[in-house]
Parts: structure tokens; C-alpha cells; sequence
């Protein structure tokens, strides 16, 4: 679905839904939501606006000018979305890796630590 911006734009709330949760960092807050699935992705979709968050999304993956300031408006700025946080948004670049940046979500943090890496994990 990160294919490009206009795909972004063009989800459904299950695709963009459906996108996310293959996130570890996102899928792990599943844990949160007693009526499984259903529940979490409801709560999700309806926390935020549709057309909002996926401008927000399109425009951390998409768009030119420093990734750190885009990355921080997804997370404290205009861009914020609800129930999706800092580590989401620095898996999220990683996979799109448009700045060639690594994925960091707690896997690759543990895999990290263990090969000796001083690394911290912001959740």
C-alpha cells in the first residue's frame, strides 16, 4: 500500500488499517484491545480522521525535506496520528527506507543490543 503517495491517498480504512498492523511496533498494540482485532482496528479508524491521517502518512513517507523534522511532526506536530507513535513512525521510514535509514522496531533493537550495540528503543 506505501507504493506511493497517491496509494496512500486512495486506501480504505482496511487497507490503511490492514497496512499498518504489519508494523511489529503497531501490531504490538494489539495486547491493549479486549475485543481483539475488531476492536483495535475500530478504535483506530475512529479516533482519527480519514483524510487527515492519510495525508499525514502520505507526507512522512513521501515528501522531500528532512526526514527527522517529518518524523517529528508525525509524532508531537500537525501530523500526529492517534494510537500510532514514535515507534511506529521509525519503523514505518524504515521499511520505506526512501532515506536509506534501518528498520527499528524492538526485534531489530534486541538483535542490536545483542550484537553489542548501545541502542535505545523509544516507545
Amino acid at each position: 500500500m506505501f507504493k506511493s503517495k497517491e496509494t496512500v491517498l486512495a486506501a480504505t480504512d482496511d487497507e490503511l488499517f490492514n497496512a499498518l498492523a504489519t508494523l511489529h511496533s503497531f501490531g504490538d498494540r494489539l495486547r491493549f484491545y479486549r475485543g481483539g482485532r475488531e476492536t483495535w482496528k475500530d478504535k483506530f479508524i475512529n479516533s482519527n480522521d480519514p483524510k487527515r491521517a492519510r495525508e499525514a502518512l502520505a507526507h512522512l513517507v513521501f515528501e522531500r525535506g528532512d526526514v527527522v523534522d517529518r518524523m517529528a511532526n508525525a509524532v508531537n506536530g500537525d501530523g500526529k496520528i492517534k494510537a500510532f507513535g514514535k515507534a511506529n513512525v521509525q519503523e514505518l521510514i524504515g521499511w520505506c527506507n526512501k532515506e536509506e535509514l534501518p528498520i527499528l522496531n524492538s526485534r531489530t533493537t534486541k538483535v542490536l543490543r545483542y550484537l553489542g550495540s548501545r541502542v535505545r528503543q523509544i516507545h
